[in-house]
């Protein structure tokens, strides 16, 4: 199955593409998809339950749309991808795709509709990415990688969150 998808915003100086891709998948028939476009990096969940503004690791680590291809697979306990994508973060062959991440979620089925997930990411190059990492002085255009280590329980009526980001180099 093929689905497309766009979002744009009208400036005074035309319309600019903030996120749209086509999406090949069923997964009520396979576990895997792939999609192509303009989309979020699938780099760390980011859980939240605030609704009026994003905890600190978001507003740092979160990756903003970019170039991307990214192939995946999801069942019931199961979340895997791999994303291709671009940036301007390095002097040569800045029009490839030329950074990549992986996310990796297991979620466990607990009795009495609780749930557990547990989860990690990798990125190989979050300078430039349009995060709040943006254009460290510290790294000048050097790539620099983080990781981000994720769980999720849900027990009773209560949510507990833990996620951890980091640089992997000092910044």
């Amino acid at each position: 199955t093929w689905h497309a998808e766009a979002q744009t915003q009208a400036r005074e100086t035309g319309v600019t593409l903030l996120e749209g891709s086509v999406f090949y998948g069923d997964l009520t028939q396979s576990p895997w998809y792939a999609y192509l476009g303009k989309e979020y990096i699938d780099f760390a969940p980011f859980y939240s339950f605030i609704p009026y503004n994003d905890p600190l690791n978001k507003q740092y680590f979160r990756p903003l749309a970019q170039d991307t291809a990214s192939a995946g697979f999801q069942n019931k306990n199961i979340l895997s991808e791999f994303s291709l994508f671009r940036t301007d973060s390095t002097n040569s062959h800045d029009q490839q795709l030329n950074n990549f991440a992986y996310e990796f979620i297991y979620r466990f089925k607990l009795p009495n509709a609780n749930n557990f997930k547990i989860g990690a990411s990798y990125i190989n190059n979050i300078n430039k990415t349009q995060s709040g990492l943006e254009n460290l002085s510290a790294t000048g255009n050097t790539h620099l990688p983080a990781i981000d280590i994720n769980a999720f329980l849900t027990w009773q009526p209560f949510n507990l969150i833990g996620e951890y980001d980091s640089t992997l180099k000092r910044v």
